[in-house]
């Protein structure tokens, strides 16, 4: 718990707040878009892609106001 505390990365918030309540614990998230993001592609959007631990997947949709430079130190790890 302590490491999750002191590591200071970017935040992903998202568009819908009721979203937040609807992952679970032991759910699969996937990341969608955010390569589109890092190459500066105007009409690029980031999803989540989330699978419950009972086989039934959904997306949710991300709010972007200045991730992209917030993100520029992680363009590497992606490539």
């Amino acid at each position: 718990m302590r490491l999750i505390q002191e590591t200071r990365g970017p935040s992903l918030w998202f568009a819908d707040k009721a979203d937040y309540s609807r992952i679970g614990s032991g759910d699969m998230i996937e990341t969608v878009g955010l390569a589109d993001l890092l190459e500066g592609k105007p009409d690029a959007t980031i999803k989540l892609r989330v699978t419950s631990r009972e086989g039934k997947m959904f997306e949710i949709s991300i709010s972007t106001p200045c991730l992209l430079t917030r993100l520029s130190g992680f363009e590497l790890a992606l490539l």
